[in-house]
């Protein structure tokens, strides 16, 4: 085990890392996402956060540049749109993908809370949603809300809130 920033953690098969960058876990999670999803519509979800971390604005730099690589589109909503601007951005044949820019836990428990609505009321439409890891934290409160709207989110670290382990 070593605390390694170098390139071999990644081709080594006798190392790993324990403190894996912020840029490394965002590549591997966008590499993810984009396999997992890549058929999906991509919706990224505004979230009015002024004071939002440089690192958010990162991870979505990273995963917008990533789209465009492949030459995916994606569209943009705001938490505060209403829900037909929402369905105007959705797809019937595709999952829709919702990415929101912020990782503030008071505007999470604001954005889940309307897509269950969405969810529920709109049944023919596939919805996921790509949290962040500061989400985690809350994540016995809100496990219904998180599993309703299909979350994914990426860590450095294994959660699975089904095992008491």
């Amino acid at each position: 085990m070593v605390l390694s920033q170098s390139g071999e953690v990644n081709t080594n098969p006798y190392m790993f890392t324990i403190n894996t960058s912020n840029g490394l876990l965002f590549d591997d999670a966008i590499k993810f996402y984009m396999k997992k999803f890549s058929n999906a519509n991509i919706i990224l979800v505004d979230m009015g956060d002024t004071n939002e971390k440089t690192l958010r604005k990162s991870f979505t730099t990273k995963l917008k540049t990533a789209l465009g690589n492949q030459n995916l589109s994606y569209k943009v909503v705001n938490l505060t749109s209403s829900t037909s601007e929402i369905l105007k951005a959705m797809e019937k044949n595709k999952v829709n993908l919702f990415v929101p820019n912020s990782a503030n836990l008071p505007l999470m428990k604001k954005l889940l809370n309307k897509w269950k609505k969405l969810v529920e009321e709109n049944t023919n439409y596939r919805i996921s949603m790509l949290g962040h890891r500061e989400w985690l934290s809350l994540a016995s409160e809100m496990k219904s809300l998180l599993y309703t709207c299909d979350t994914y989110i990426y860590s450095k670290y294994w959660f699975n809130p089904g095992n008491a382990a």
